[in-house]
């Protein structure tokens, strides 16, 4: 019975440890671009759009500013850690941070200007990839005893 499932249980822990490896990537190079960040330097930009919406679907906020390094640049990564916030009152508060036309700090790697941000502080996005990496392993390792153990 054990030869018959293999295949499916094979699938399984490859689409678990898969998804584990992938949300641990995505943290380990948000984590690696907060060392660097500590050390860009920064120029005055501009808010030039700024909003929060909510829908059935979740709450999203749009963030983007224009600076000069060289030639003008637009932004639209407000902080490293990514987008999401815990709750759509969390988001909407970073949001009002950033009103249009409000001059900004923005941070900016001088090797590539295009990688830039407003906040290089906010961690807060950091920790759902990690909880994610874990319960996919933690979960992915459950289902494979469980169906091993019932076979």
């Amino acid at each position: 019975m054990l030869h018959q499932q293999a295949p499916e249980i094979i699938l399984y822990c490859a689409v678990g440890f898969g998804t584990a490896l992938a949300c641990a990537a995505a943290a380990a190079r948000r984590t690696i671009a907060f060392r660097k960040a500590v050390h860009w330097p920064s120029v005055r930009g501009k808010i030039i759009k700024s909003d929060a919406f909510h829908c059935k679907y979740g709450s999203f906020c749009r963030i983007r500013y224009a600076f000069v390094v060289g030639h003008e640049i637009t932004g639209t990564i407000p902080r490293l850690s990514g987008n999401w916030f815990w709750t759509s009152t969390q988001m909407d508060a970073f949001v009002a941070r950033f009103p249009v036309d409000q001059s900004v700090e923005v941070f900016y790697d001088p090797e590539n200007p295009g990688r830039n941000c407003l906040d290089r502080e906010d961690r807060g996005g950091l920790l759902p990839l990690w909880v994610g990496a874990a319960l996919a392993v933690i979960c992915t390792a459950l289902l494979a005893w469980v169906l091993l153990t019932i076979s």
